[in-house]
């Protein structure tokens, strides 16, 4: 059996991830938002992410024949833990962090593959340290999500792109604290 680390790190299963985190979905709603993804490769990828617990169906309905599911994720079923995280070695952290930023490359060249005009279309990334303590950082991650929240929420129209933002937290490791 797969870890939960590369049941969801797989770039198909993350596209799907992304998107059930809006909200549920049936495979019709998916494949009309993961065009690139065919059919049969979908199914798939539901199938392991329902089988490792990421996912679940909340809704059977008969449609001519056929049984429509609706699939939504699991609570905390697609993070990992830091309890989960702990167990991780190091290269199996290194692992997933290079799908991570694998994924963020091939977007950036996707974009970049276009005709790209940056006074309109959104690009861009930053670094910047912040220094907090554990109370601090606890305060930081609930408000940044209470921020982000209810822009995730929001469907495809015609008057919103889809904008990728992309978070990456790494604090100095305890034992080099006050070096």
């Amino acid at each position: 059996m797969k870890s939960k680390a590369d049941l969801i790190m797989h770039p198909v299963r993350m596209k799907i991830i992304q998107h059930l985190s809006k909200g549920p979905a049936t495979v019709a709603e998916l494949l009309d938002v993961l065009e690139e993804i065919p059919q049969a490769t979908l199914y798939r990828h539901l199938n392991t992410l329902k089988k490792g617990n990421i996912l679940t169906v909340t809704n059977e309905k008969q449609i001519r024949g056929t049984t429509e599911k609706t699939y939504a994720l699991q609570v905390n079923g697609s993070r990992i833990t830091p309890e989960e995280g702990s167990k991780l070695t190091k290269d199996e952290h290194m692992n997933m962090f290079t799908t991570f930023f694998a994924n963020l490359m091939r977007q950036t060249e996707e974009f970049f593959d276009g005709d790209v005009d940056l006074t309109k279309d959104i690009y861009g990334f930053s670094q910047v340290d912040l220094h907090l303590n554990e109370q601090e950082w606890e305060t930081f991650k609930e408000e940044l999500y209470q921020v982000i929240k209810p822009y995730t929420q929001n469907s495809r129209r015609s008057d919103t792109k889809k904008i990728t933002m992309a978070q990456f937290f790494v604090s100095e490791p305890n034992h080099k604290k006050g070096n």
